[in-house]
């Protein structure tokens, strides 16, 4: 009761802090926070309606609610969960997402740029 408390405490704050722009939706912080909500709520689905008999729910239904439960699961970053947590993740707060440019750059027409930095120095 107490963790799901703290768990919708702590993503209020990094909803708010992300739209003011204090965070990136590609920081460390993020991805550890979508982590732990993804974890959490996937193996809640999965044991609440594995397990409890809920009258009136339907069995397909209740299949559909555990299979989302295995969905959460399944979409977490688990490589980028893993090295944020031993210390060897190269993600950092400022940085924005790396998207490489297959085609000239309409600005510029420029094919060897990520977003204004050059590929090779």
């Amino acid at each position: 009761m107490y963790y799901f408390f703290v768990l919708k405490t702590i993503i209020t704050i990094a909803i708010i802090l992300m739209f003011f722009g204090k965070i990136s939706s590609h920081g460390p912080i993020y991805v550890l926070i979508d982590t732990i909500f993804k974890v959490s709520l996937g193996i809640y689905i999965i044991l609440f309606f594995g397990y409890q008999k809920i009258p009136n729910l339907d069995p397909h239904d209740r299949l559909l609610l555990i299979v989302s439960g295995f969905i959460l699961l399944i979409t977490i970053n688990y490589k980028e969960a893993y090295s944020l947590i031993i210390g060897e993740s190269n993600l950092s707060e400022t940085s924005p997402p790396v998207h490489v440019v297959s085609k000239p750059c309409p600005p510029c027409d420029r094919k060897d740029i990520i977003h204004g930095r050059m590929m090779h120095y």
